[in-house]
């Protein structure tokens, strides 16, 4: 596409650039021999989909060879190498909302029988003495 007289490439992922010459925020060019822009574990958006509240090299880093070797720390509700899907007991990735289907989510565990309800409008059943929408 023109711009100021120019052409803009259409960049492949990890690349950026008018000429898609440099690795994009989030990447590195990590095996020079290969010279390709790869996931450097340093950014939750482009290594854990966004739903991470941290990101770290996994030890096997330099021998993974462009498979996962990240480590994500998910945010609650979000599970999976690159927190891609919701955890037990949540729902609708991306958004991972309370099921209603686990106690251990949705109540307070020790206070409660059990928990009906559905998108994220969840009620436990108490057991005595508990009181309240989550026990």
């Amino acid at each position: 596409a023109p711009s100021g007289g120019g052409c803009v490439c259409d960049c492949t992922t990890g690349h950026t650039g008018t000429r898609c010459e440099n690795c994009a925020t989030g990447y590195a060019v990590l095996d020079i021999s290969v010279n390709q822009c790869l996931d450097n574990c340093t950014n939750v958006t482009v290594s854990c989909n966004g739903m991470a509240s941290s990101v770290r090299r996994a030890a096997n880093f330099a021998s993974a060879q462009g498979q996962q070797h990240c480590n994500c720390t998910c945010l609650p509700g979000y599970a999976g190498a690159s927190c891609e899907r919701c955890a037990s007991g949540y729902t609708g990735y991306p958004n991972c909302i309370d099921a209603c289907t686990e106690i251990s989510v949705s109540c307070v565990e020790a206070a409660s029988v059990s928990v009906t309800g559905a998108n994220g409008v969840c009620q436990c059943q108490c057991k005595t003495g508990a009181t309240g929408q989550y026990c």
